[in-house]
């Protein structure tokens, strides 16, 4: 059974830390992991400027990983999170970055691509290509919004 080991880093400024259940879901060429709950027993997880690993084992290799899912959901109050990146190491040794260095507010689940730069030609998958597709319109939104707001 091929295990990846996941590693998340957690800002250093005030209040970046979360009691919440943090989720993880890794997308891959081959396939997708199940929804995995990052937890140590008796260990306070994902404290201000903590890099905390975890060890995610599958049915069958994921193939190349594409994508990474985490979600954040409420425990017992609600807690704001700032995760800087993820790391995942391959059953095969590779290691892999998916930046992230965004704040997840409520129960939020954010989708990141590694961190090595593609341009859109060379996106492989159909996958990849809406998930670059569904982050444009979003940003799309976003900065239409502002712009509206500064009329």
């Amino acid at each position: 059974m091929p295990s990846y080991t996941v590693t998340v880093s957690t800002g250093s400024q005030w209040f970046a830390g979360t009691d919440d259940y943090v989720y993880v879901t890794l997308v891959g060429t081959e396939g997708c992991s199940e929804r995995t709950l990052l937890d140590k027993a008796l260990y306070n997880d994902f404290e201000r400027g903590a890099v905390d690993s975890y060890d995610v084992r599958v049915g069958e290799n994921l193939g190349e990983i594409l994508l990474v899912k985490i979600e954040k959901k409420k425990y017992w109050v609600q807690d704001d999170w700032y995760c800087k990146y993820v790391t995942v190491k391959t059953p095969s040794g590779d290691y892999l970055e998916f930046p992230c260095f965004r704040w997840l507010v409520d129960d939020k689940e954010v989708v990141l691509r590694d961190g090595r730069a593609h341009l859109p030609q060379d996106d492989k998958t159909g996958l990849v290509k809406q998930h670059r597709q569904k982050e444009l319109d979003m940003r799309r939104k976003t900065y239409k919004q502002k712009d509206e707001a500064a009329l």
